[in-house]
């Protein structure tokens, strides 16, 4: 004998909870030993190690909960064609269309939707493709009373993600959220390179348009937008 589900009435009982629960684990990455004093009369069992609110100073915001392919700590319900993120209820689909493998990196063009993308693009509102990925300045913020200029990554599957620069020079590579292990770097010519966790190479011109996707083997794959 089967068990049925109505998974549609279990995800609208359990979607009003996740506030109550990134609540208390946000309260508990705050300040995970309660008093931040480190054991027994404020001592720890470390001399070398870390106190909370130094270790706050070093470590930027975390990815948002916006569009995008959910990121591992947020979970995933799978739908048709796509997914639900249930830490923020962004619906997105994807769509490959087409692809092919040969000498250098593989091209495949995919369509991506996100229900709570309200940027426009020439496919409309919350719609993108595969080489639809941009770097944008986006002005200056302050955290933990120092001042950092602020680039975002616009990712083909709609994620946002922030790069922090120290001063008020954009050179090098940024300081990345916290959950990011992307490295996106300005080069000296005014580029933007951005070294994914496999290793590929996106390069991005001076006004942050994608041009240029290179393998481990240094082969290219250019785009004429």
């Amino acid at each position: 004998m089967g068990y049925k589900y109505n998974w549609f009435a279990l995800l609208k009982t359990a979607l009003p909870l996740l506030p109550t629960f990134a609540s208390l684990s946000f309260t508990c990455l705050q300040d995970p030993i309660g008093d931040g004093g480190g054991g027994s009369n404020g001592g720890s069992e470390d001399e070398d190690a870390l106190s909370i609110e130094e270790a706050k100073v070093l470590l930027f915001p975390p990815a948002p909960l916006g569009t995008g392919t959910p990121y591992p700590w947020q979970g995933a319900f799978p739908v048709p064609y796509g997914v639900v993120n249930p830490a923020n209820g962004n619906l997105m689909l994807v769509f490959t269309l087409t692809g092919w493998s040969g000498k250098g990196p593989d091209v495949t063009f995919t369509l991506f939707y996100n229900s709570q993308d309200t940027r426009t693009t020439e496919l409309g509102t919350g719609w993108r493709h595969s080489f639809l990925a941009s770097v944008q300045e986006a002005g200056t913020a302050t955290w933990f009373g120092t001042t950092y200029r602020l680039v975002h990554l616009h990712e083909p599957d709609g994620r946002l993600r922030v790069y922090y620069w120290k001063g008020n020079t954009i050179s090098g590579a940024g300081d990345p959220m916290r959950g990011v292990d992307d490295i996106l770097e300005r080069l000296d010519d005014g580029r933007y390179r951005l070294t994914r966790r496999n290793q590929m190479k996106w390069y991005f011109d001076a006004t942050g348009r994608l041009m240029e996707i290179r393998d481990t083997l240094n082969r290219a794959l250019t785009l004429s937008l």
